[in-house]
């Protein structure tokens, strides 16, 4: 009995080897048509001066990417800041390819933007530390294959 079970066995797992063959799925198949990524700050429910945080990245062609933070508070505030991080996965980790940033007073809202020049063949995303007066947090992108 023994004998008949693993000779069905066998058959089944040739028969499912030689019909659907596996196909090696490549993080840049999956992600190609991808071309923009946008990540926002959770709520802060403990702040009471910063709203809002954005983080963008956005394939411009080969090679090239824009990146951008922005800070939004719920009212005008003494300063108010962002700091922009461009990271690049190498093998587990994310580490830092550029870093941008801007603050100003007495106002809102403030975003820094950047285009850059990446190596392709790597996956990128924007990650920014947003402030607004006593308020901080922080918003992320997925990553995006360049």
């Amino acid at each position: 009995m023994k004998k008949i079970v693993s000779c069905i066995l066998a058959a089944v797992l040739t028969v499912g080897t030689v019909c659907c063959p596996a196909k090696a799925v490549f993080a840049s198949e999956i992600n190609a048509e991808k071309t923009k990524s946008e990540g926002c700050t959770d709520v802060v429910p403990y702040g009471q001066y910063l709203q809002l945080g954005k983080s963008d990245i956005t394939k411009l062609g080969t090679g090239k990417i824009y990146a951008k933070g922005r800070t939004i508070a719920h009212t005008t505030v003494s300063r108010i800041s962002v700091g922009v991080r461009v990271e690049r996965l190498m093998g587990n980790a994310w580490v830092q390819q550029d870093y941008f940033s801007a603050s100003k007073t007495n106002i809102d809202m403030v975003a820094a933007s950047k285009t850059l020049t990446v190596p392709i063949g790597y996956f990128y995303r924007v990650k920014s530390i947003h402030g607004a007066n006593t308020d901080s947090s922080s918003s992320w992108t997925d990553g995006l294959y360049i």
